[in-house]
Parts: structure tokens; sequence; C-alpha cells
């Protein structure tokens, strides 16, 4: 099975060839070196928070969501590149994709490079979870201090205007 597509070109001279393959190629190195990123991001910020860097984590958890966002696009990219070469756009279509291209030059490192990529994912989650895990823990004790300081002081709900009328002190 041969993966081509074709696509214009964007000089003058026509259209050239490019292959699913090598698309897939990039993407998947692509994949790898967005989550490796993502995963250095993810450690990071578990350490901002063990430190309780608030301020430096906010802009942290930025880079995170454009992170995000990159990967995102890279997976819908993925999808469609398998799709265009009639493969599904699943884990099925990526180890067929895989098995297409066994007898290729490039198999052996693009093999490593997904076995990488799943990898990492499972760090990246990993680490999301111990990050929520904390960021649980950091608002339980946020809520104990405020009733330790507050429990002196009778309860003031919020006025009209949504401003708490609790007198400090």
């Amino acid at each position: 099975m041969t993966l081509m597509t074709t696509e214009k070109n964007d000089n003058k001279s026509g259209t050239y060839s490019v292959s699913a393959e090598k698309k897939l190629l990039d993407n998947i190195r692509d994949a790898l070196a967005l989550t490796r990123k993502l995963e250095a991001v993810l450690s990071k910020a578990h350490n901002l928070m063990l430190e309780r860097n608030i301020a430096a984590l906010e802009t942290h958890l930025e880079t995170q969501v454009k992170l995000l966002d990159m990967l995102h696009l890279n997976a819908s990219l993925r999808e469609h590149y398998l799709k265009e070469a009639g493969l599904s756009p699943d884990p099925a279509g990526i180890r067929t994709f895989l098995q297409i291209i066994s007898s290729t030059p490039k198999s052996e490192t693009t093999l490593k490079q997904w076995q990488q990529l799943e990898i990492t994912a499972g760090r990246c989650r990993s680490l999301n979870q111990a990050n929520g895990k904390l960021l649980s823990r950091l608002a339980a004790s946020t809520n104990q201090i405020i009733d330790v300081v507050f429990s002196s002081q009778e309860p003031a709900p919020y006025n009209q205007q949504g401003i708490c009328e609790r007198k400090l002190g």
C-alpha cells in the first residue's frame, strides 16, 4: 500500500506530491516534541504549587493551555492524515500505519517515536492527576485557614451588590 497525496504548491510550478507517510512521520515527531514540553510544564507547575508560588503558576498555566491547544491541533491533523491515507482515525489506524511502513528505512525511528509518545503521554496523565490532587489539597487547606481566621466572627452574607459585608478584625 502506498500512502500518497497531492497538494497545491504556493509557487507557480503546479503541484507536487507529498506522501501521507511523510506527513504522519512529521506529525508523530511533532507530537512527541509537544508532549515532552507539556511534561516539563506539568512538572514545573507541580513544583510551583508545592512552593505556593501562585503568580508564577498562573503564567505557567497559560503555557500549559497553549501546549494543550497545539497538541489538540496535532491530533486533529493526525486523524486527517490517517483518513487521507484511507486508514481509520484512531489507534487501530496508527497501528495499521506502523505496520505498513515497517519495511521502510524510517520505520524503526517512527516506531520508537510513537512508543516514546505513548510513554510520555502516560507520564503527563500521571503528573496531571498529581497536580489535581495537590490543587485540591491546597484549596482544602486554604478553606481551613479561612475558617480559622473568621471562625470568631459572625457569618455575613453578601449584599445585593455582591460585596461581602464581613468586618475584619
